[in-house]
């Protein structure tokens, strides 16, 4: 089983591009869902992964936590509402700390994606620093066997001082098409490598 969490840009510059990320969101979570990237017979070995689907502005929302791929509900114009800032490292903060939580109750050695997407810089954060979220970026991928995909302006800077590895970064996070196009196909490589191995 592999860990998908997706962290969701949701602040106020998002209005702009709001039923295109939705768009963009919902066939990324239809491709993961299809798993058309697999052969048949895989399909029910992955049937199962689960996601943690997160948006934030000022806060952070838990949309899915734990839920199998094949039961996650599309985003729509009700639960995707752009509005205020960006406490983006509170964000990735949260959803490192939950995914942690729900791999020691369960199976510690599970392997987790992490998708991130944003339109802007760290602006609103209240509990976590960049030094501290490079950190544990870094220290997730060292110890609990972690795939990070960043989209968003900050991504030499993650890519450097976080170390990340195997090169799932992309720097642009302009058209959610392309964002979250590029976001599915690592998410999908991610997958099909688990089962490879």
């Amino acid at each position: 089983m592999t860990i998908i969490a997706i962290v969701l840009d949701e602040s106020g510059s998002m209005g702009i591009c709001r039923d295109k990320t939705i768009e963009a969101f919902n066939k990324l979570l239809e491709e993961q869902k299809n798993e058309s990237f697999l052969p048949k017979n895989d399909f029910a070995a992955t049937k199962e992964d689960k996601v943690f689907l997160v948006t934030f502005n000022n806060a952070v929302k838990f949309l899915a936590e734990a839920v199998p791929i094949s039961k996650v509900e599309l985003l729509t114009r009700e639960t995707y509402k752009p509005k205020n800032s960006t406490a983006l490292n509170d964000a990735i903060m949260d959803t490192i700390s939950r995914v942690c939580e729900y791999l020691q109750c369960n199976d510690a050695s599970e392997k987790v994606v992490m998708a991130i997407f944003t339109d802007g810089e760290e602006n609103m954060s209240t509990r976590y620093t960049n030094e501290q979220r490079n950190e544990s970026i870094e220290r997730m991928q060292q110890f609990a066997n972690w795939k990070i995909c960043y989209v968003g302006p900050e991504a030499d800077e993650i890519r450097s001082k976080a170390k990340v590895k195997d090169s799932m970064i992309y720097s642009d996070g302009a058209d959610p098409k392309e964002s979250f196009d590029f976001m599915s196909s690592s998410i999908s490589n991610h997958r099909k490598q688990k089962l490879e191995k």
